[in-house]
């Protein structure tokens, strides 16, 4: 709703933060996911491509892998679980994706040559083109 709102755009600056890149950004993912871990309560416990499977789940996107991993620790947290497994954002992402498991970025081998979003080329320039066409209008 804020966003169709005019009085909202036109008070606010809207903030898109630049894709998350593999081989730069899996650290500070990680440090994010702990502090998540810590606030929650629980320990971090998972494999070390994990940063990277997420980037991918995401689609780069940092509030998708926000999204993901706030799904996973509400998984471990249902769960009982005192540790946050790659299992947890497997379970998470099955239920965001609707996805079998051998299409799942968090368990299969080769999870970068996962077809994700076979459309999301299309709606992404249509994207780009009203975003830069409601820049246009600011």
């Amino acid at each position: 709703m804020t966003r169709l709102d005019p009085q909202v755009s036109r008070r606010f600056t809207k903030v898109v933060p630049s894709d998350l890149q593999h081989g730069g950004d899996e650290d500070n993912l990680l440090n994010l996911i702990s502090a998540y871990c810590a606030k929650a309560g629980i320990e971090l416990g998972v494999a070390d491509d994990l940063p990277a499977r997420l980037i991918t789940a995401s689609r780069r996107r940092f509030g998708r892998a926000i999204e993901t991993t706030v799904n996973a620790i509400e998984c471990a947290l249902w769960d009982g679980a005192k540790t946050l497994a790659t299992d947890h954002f497997a379970e998470a992402w099955s239920m965001q994706e609707g996805c079998e498991p051998h299409a799942n970025v968090f368990y299969a081998a080769d999870w970068l040559s996962i077809p994700l979003d076979q459309g999301a080329e299309q709606y992404e320039a249509a994207r780009m083109k009203r975003l830069l066409k409601k820049l246009e209008k600011v």
